[in-house]
């Protein structure tokens, strides 16, 4: 099994995301595809130039938007209609969000029936 490595961080001055990843897509249909050289990236990063980075998930929400760590989502955990606004955090290995009404109080993301779309960043 394989994925994309691909990190974000927002630029000092415009803050406007920056990505930063291991292949470089030739395609241009969204921010994301602009990658810089991981080296770049965490150069910008230790220099202060690019604040807050965080890593691609690698899932996509219903419109598929890519997911990071520290995105925002509505969730309908429950596939009943009526979702909960919840943010994506790292946790012993996986990407998941908190919900209390679940037995073990989160949901690894994209192991629920429901559909996720994110509602900020």
């Amino acid at each position: 099994m394989s994925r994309e490595i691909k990190f974000r961080a927002k630029h000092r001055d415009t803050g406007a995301w920056n990505y930063g990843g291991s292949i470089i897509t030739a395609s241009c249909d969204k921010p994301s595809d602009f990658l810089l050289p991981l080296s770049t990236f965490w150069q910008q990063v230790e220099k202060g130039m690019l604040l807050d980075p965080s890593l691609y998930t690698g899932i996509n929400d219903c419109e598929n938007n890519e997911i990071y760590e520290g995105s925002t989502v509505s969730a309908d955990i429950d596939a009943d209609g009526d979702p909960s606004i919840l943010e994506v955090q790292y946790y012993k290995g996986a990407y998941i969000i908190e919900y209390e009404d679940s037995e073990y109080d989160f949901y690894i993301i994209g192991w629920f029936p429901g559909s996720m779309e994110i509602v900020g960043s």
